[in-house]
């Protein structure tokens, strides 16, 4: 039987394969988050997430500045049952 953080760790890791994209949220000069979607690739071994950014996006200015930033991953709703 899988301990509970197993069971977790096996739950996140199958969803960050199972999906293609991420609400990436970096704050601007002022504090206040800004967030769009974005594609990415996860690096299992790492544990590192990549993504690519246009250099006119403001993440740009904020992920070269070190600000702090958060993503969000959420699965697919369809068909997802009740637990």
């Amino acid at each position: 039987m899988m301990e509970s953080t197993e069971v977790v760790a096996a739950e996140i890791s199958n969803l960050i394969v199972n999906t293609q994209t991420m609400t990436l949220a970096t704050p601007n000069s002022a504090g206040v988050p800004e967030a769009s979607m974005a594609s990415f690739i996860y690096e299992a071994t790492s544990h590192q997430f990549y993504t690519a950014v246009n250099m006119l996006s403001p993440h740009t200015t904020h992920l070269a500045a070190k600000k702090p930033t958060a993503i969000m991953i959420v699965g697919d709703e369809q068909g997802a049952g009740a637990r």
